[in-house]
């Protein structure tokens, strides 16, 4: 119908149903409790207590999936660059009713006038009754005191790969940064600005 979005269609996976004025569609497990598990990297998890983490979303963004810090060494021209990372695999059984729901839609999708989350925003594990718990992506989300999952890469100023490392961490200062800001601190010019002409049939 001339209302729908088109973008919606163009992206389809097994398993997945595309319902028209409501984006893609699967089958919620019943009881998210039986698909998580404790912290499978409690107690090897490093504290980021020193380094500030820069989250850079816009700010209706619900999920805040990444974010990166930068950390001197011993020598001036060296850095440590990491990437953060959302880490609710930590916590989810890999062949659970849970885990294959994610594996339906693999990662968020933007497409033009539409957005699917890989973990929508309105699934908890109890949600029973009156009583709905903490949203899975609360608590996974990108925020001090949450769980994370780093990808580090030790560089010089020419830009060389001196060492790299993945480590399962737990994050304690994040900040959040509109990407427009960002564009301006460093510089960047702006978008092309949108075209006037339209189209009529």
């Amino acid at each position: 119908p001339p209302w729908e979005i088109p973008s919606r269609y163009k992206v389809r996976f097994p398993g997945v149903k595309i319902e028209g004025g409501g984006g893609l569609q699967r089958e919620v497990p019943a009881r998210l409790e039986d698909s998580t598990r404790p912290d499978i990297a409690e107690g090897s998890r490093r504290q980021w207590t020193d380094d500030m983490v820069f989250c850079i979303d816009a700010p209706e963004t619900m999920l805040i999936d990444d974010g990166v810090s930068l950390e001197r060494t011993e020598k001036p021209d060296e850095f440590w660059i990491h990437v953060h990372t959302a880490d609710p695999a930590s916590g989810i059984k890999p062949n659970s009713e849970l885990g294959k729901f994610l594996e339906l839609i693999p990662e968020n999708i933007y497409l033009p006038g539409h957005f699917q989350a890989m973990l929508p925003a309105d699934i908890s594990l109890d949600q029973s009754g009156d009583y709905k718990s903490e949203s899975l992506v609360d608590q996974y989300s990108l925020a001090a005191g949450r769980p994370a999952l780093t990808f580090s890469a030790r560089v010089n100023e020419k830009g060389d790969l001196l060492d790299y490392k993945v480590e399962p961490g737990t994050l304690h200062k994040v900040t959040y940064l509109d990407p427009k800001d960002v564009s301006k601190f460093c510089n960047e010019p702006p978008p092309p600005p949108a075209s006037d002409n339209s189209l009529a049939v």
